[in-house]
């Protein structure tokens, strides 16, 4: 599934970037498309190949076995009895030089439920290694997040200071004119084109920066992201109220590794049904044929054929306590997986704790940034009446508007930095779409 919607992404963003309409992504698409193109993903499918070869040896264990043996022998000695048949003829001696060819055949009537038991372990086995896998692949996650984020902040800022740059332009413009009119004087002229260059030299940095971070964020996906390509910042709102509801960050198990941990805990459970049973009475059938010297007559000395069937039965009463000693054990790895299970709740419960900081921090701060921006925005417009009439500098009137880009700067990243907390808090405990 995670391969076809992989597929899927990249034959939507190809078609709309072939048709020059502007894509759009999410970062739950780009996560995904690390998850399917990373290398160890292809991990799941040779784990279930090898998972099914295990199963079918362990059902090929209740076919009949054949067995093909052959042997030649001579002996120094045999038993013979030395008596004389009625008639005065002696009792036949066994031959020395034996041989014999045959064929056994065994069949499994019966083996306590094992090989049903052993099934089910390794099925178990597969569940478990390939949450295995999942978790190993879950840090693909965080470094998506990063990048995606990071382009997110790169292309605000790029738009925010191409506005200004090109504002900066038309003031250049105007003051150029006006000091060829003798209104303005030079440095007046030359304060906003050093200005400009600053804001030009700030837009060159983000836009690298931004190629930067979409060219690592290509990198990791696979996914090709032309400049229109627009990413949707995800909203985990609704997400996110599962942490008050759970009772905290401690208390998720939503992680693959938690998943992991109760396939293994279900894989102990399975050894342990195993053991249960592995030393039930085993019954088999057998069926023996062959030809030889001599054949089940022993004072026959021509070669003859033989065969003889039966039931018997299989089973060690007394394994000296080996069937408790391996409860205890399993119920020692139980421990061992109970414990890792709460490191692990703790480990995560620590590493968002910033985040859910950081997130009731910003929520307040872009209510303040948009009261900064509207009194900036106020000021910049009185001071270009002002700078129109000749009241203030154009330098003066530039350091209005640099403000107010700034304004709106730290708006936009306060406004990503927030989505990017929150999406770090479910990336982190496992809440992102799979």
């Amino acid at each position: 599934m995670k391969a076809v919607a992989f597929a899927f992404i990249v034959t939507v963003l190809g078609a709309t970037a072939g048709a020059q309409s502007p894509a759009s992504v999410t970062l739950a698409d780009l996560q995904r498309a690390a998850i399917a193109r990373d290398a160890r993903a292809a991990q799941r499918d040779l784990l279930r190949e090898a998972a099914d070869l295990r199963i079918r040896s362990i059902r090929n264990t209740l076919l009949p076995r054949f067995t093909v043996s052959a042997s030649n022998s001579h002996a120094s000695d045999v038993t013979h009895l030395n008596l004389a048949l009625p008639g005065g003829a002696p009792v036949p001696i066994p031959p020395r030089d034996r041989w014999s060819g045959a064929v056994d055949v065994a069949q499994v009537v019966y083996d306590g439920g094992a090989a049903s038991r052993a099934e089910a372990v390794e099925a178990a086995r597969l569940s478990e290694n390939v949450a295995g896998v999942d978790a190993a692949l879950e840090p693909l996650r965080a470094e998506v997040t990063g990048a995606f984020f990071a382009t997110a902040l790169m292309r605000a800022t790029e738009s925010e200071l191409s506005a200004a740059v090109s504002d900066l332009e038309t003031v250049l413009a105007e003051t150029r004119a006006r000091v060829r009119e003798g209104a303005a004087l030079g440095r007046d002229s030359a304060s906003v084109r050093a200005e400009w260059r600053g804001a030009q030299a700030r837009l060159a940095q983000a836009r690298s920066s931004r190629r930067a971070a979409m060219a690592n964020l290509e990198r990791l996906t696979g996914v090709a992201l032309p400049e229109s390509t627009s990413l949707t910042l995800p909203d985990w709102g609704a997400r996110l109220a599962a942490l008050d509801s759970a009772g905290g960050a401690a208390n998720l198990r939503e992680r693959p590794e938690f998943t992991q941990v109760a396939r293994t805990r279900a894989r102990l459970d399975t050894e342990r049904g195993l053991a249960a049973v592995e030393n039930r009475p085993r019954v088999l059938a057998f069926l023996d044929g062959g030809y030889g010297r001599p054949g089940l007559n022993q004072f026959e000395s021509d070669p003859a054929r033989f065969w003889q069937a039966g039931i018997k039965v299989e089973w060690a009463p007394f394994t000296w306590g080996s069937s408790q000693r391996n409860e205890e054990l399993a119920a020692l790895q139980q421990k061992v997986l109970l414990t890792e299970e709460r490191a692990l709740a703790d480990r995560l419960a620590r590493a968002v704790q910033g985040d859910i900081e950081n997130r009731a921090r910003l929520a307040a701060q872009l209510r303040d940034d948009d009261e900064v921006i509207a009194l900036r925005a106020d000021a910049l417009a009185q001071g270009e009446a002002q700078r129109r009439e000749g009241v203030i500098t154009a330098a003066e009137a530039v350091g209005l508007r640099s403000a107010l880009t700034d304004a709106r700067l730290a708006r936009e990243r306060h406004r990503i930095e927030l989505a990017q907390a929150e999406a770090n808090i479910a990336t982190t405990l496992g809440l992102t779409p799979r």
